[in-house]
């Protein structure tokens, strides 16, 4: 199992239009995003005063399917996040795997 981490700083008084593009535009038009549920986390811990940091995470069994949504995720930022939000929203991704220990 693949889980793709993307954390996103944004400013305190951006928060409510970031978490409306997250439920309402981010994923709406993409076929990968449509059928692959997500989780969201808010961070305890200040990045740096008038900021707060939250992590999206999504689950694939695929790496294929992951670099696929991966490339549509590039997408969404492109087309709308960066454009509304721009230096407000700094994000970044990480693929983890499973460990067995």
């Amino acid at each position: 199992m693949y889980i793709l981490n993307i954390t996103y700083v944004v400013a305190d008084s951006k928060v409510p239009l970031w978490k409306n593009w997250l439920q309402q535009d981010a994923f709406s038009n993409s076929i990968a995003f449509q059928n692959t549920p997500y989780r969201v986390y808010k961070i305890n811990h200040v990045a740096e005063e008038g900021q707060v940091s939250f992590s999206v995470q999504f689950d694939f069994d695929s790496l294929a399917f992951l670099d696929l949504f991966e490339q549509e995720l590039d997408s969404a930022h492109a087309k709308s996040l960066n454009p509304l939000l721009g230096p407000q929203c700094l994000f970044f991704s990480t693929i983890l795997t499973k460990e067995e220990l």
